[in-house]
């Protein structure tokens, strides 16, 4: 019973360690005008990141012209996702973010008709592994999930960075950019041939950013 205590407390540092390789930096896109000044937000891990213009927070937005999602660089090819399945991505981002704002904004048609664009692109494709649950640092899955790791490969979830900017066409000045990574479903593990992930995948991608920019608009249009 000793021996597996002492052997349990190698797997626990390594699953540990684990936990704790996040967030590793990466060169910007360049999709956005300033990464500098983005500001993490204090409960998102560096996973949303934000710049609000001065004076901007009580700004009405007025009409707004919703740009269609692309990737960036213009046709870039991402690890993970086809061009199908971005094809995908970007009718149901389109669609749902229209449904979701609908309501809290006017939209219109054209960037002529508005005062207010939003740019939107998805600038990175990663692999991730899973977050660690409470149950997964239990004594025996402390020990069988290293050796199925070893044996099968780590599972990966599909992580997907959106960029958005906010332009107010009377000024052409940047009123708010943010940079979200959102996390889907599993994959698939490592030892995968032909690990990619499809548009069910990244229904909770799509769900994450758009909650995410109805709450950001929220916060800019009622100042707080």
């Amino acid at each position: 019973m000793k021996f597996c205590r002492l052997l349990a407390i190698p797997f626990f540092l390594i699953c540990i360690s684990t936990c704790m390789a996040q967030n590793v930096s990466q060169p910007a896109p360049g999709f956005l005008t300033d990464y500098t000044r983005l500001t993490p937000a204090l409960s998102s891990r560096n996973d949303f990141q934000s710049y609000t213009a001065p004076d901007a927070l009580g700004h009405q937005l007025g009409r707004v012209y919703l740009q269609p999602l692309v990737s960036f660089p213009d046709n870039a090819n991402f690890e993970y996702i086809d061009r199908a399945t971005m094809a995908a991505l970007q009718s149901k981002f389109n669609t749902d973010l229209a449904t979701e704002l609908q309501e809290k904004v006017i939209l219109v048609s054209t960037p002529e008709q508005a005062d207010t664009i939003l740019q939107m692109a998805v600038t990175r494709v990663a692999a991730d592994v899973p977050s660690r649950k409470p149950r997964d640092f239990l004594p025996l899955k402390l020990i069988t999930n290293p050796i199925k790791n070893a044996t099968m490969g780590k599972q990966q979830e599909v992580l997907v960075t959106l960029e958005m900017k906010i332009l107010s066409v009377k000024t052409n000045q940047i009123i708010f950019e943010s940079l979200e990574r959102a996390k889907g479903k599993t994959m698939g593990r490592t030892s995968d041939e032909n690990l990619h992930a499809d548009i069910t995948d990244l229904e909770p991608v799509i769900a994450a950013w758009t909650k995410k920019i109805s709450k950001s608009i929220g916060v800019l249009q009622n100042g707080r």
